[in-house]
């Protein structure tokens, strides 16, 4: 996959809450901390296409925010969970004014 189709294609799954110039920025970065590296680049209609590769510690760097994001979210779970659980109804944080 070259990084323009990485880019529509992100912006497809994501409903386009990401705009390029951050994903721009965070294929950049991961090139300089070397979880992707370009493998090759070619020119068609006009176009200079870069295709990227994940490399090892790409991977190994994605594994470990699969795990950090399912754990947020594990949490965050467990916080909706207790809508209305923590602070009591009598509550001074749950009495309106």
């Amino acid at each position: 996959m070259y990084v323009y189709e990485m880019i529509q294609e992100m912006s497809r799954v994501t409903e386009g809450i990401r705009n390029v110039n951050t994903r721009s920025v965070a294929i950049y970065r991961l090139q300089e901390h070397g979880y992707i590296l370009e493998t090759k680049k070619c020119i068609a209609d006009n176009r200079t296409h870069i295709y990227v590769a994940t490399t090892e510690s790409g991977q190994a760097h994605l594994q470990a925010l699969i795990q950090e994001y399912r754990r947020l979210i594990r949490v965050i779970n467990q916080i909706l969970a207790q809508d209305g659980k923590l602070y009591g109804e009598d509550s001074e944080c749950t009495k309106k004014n």
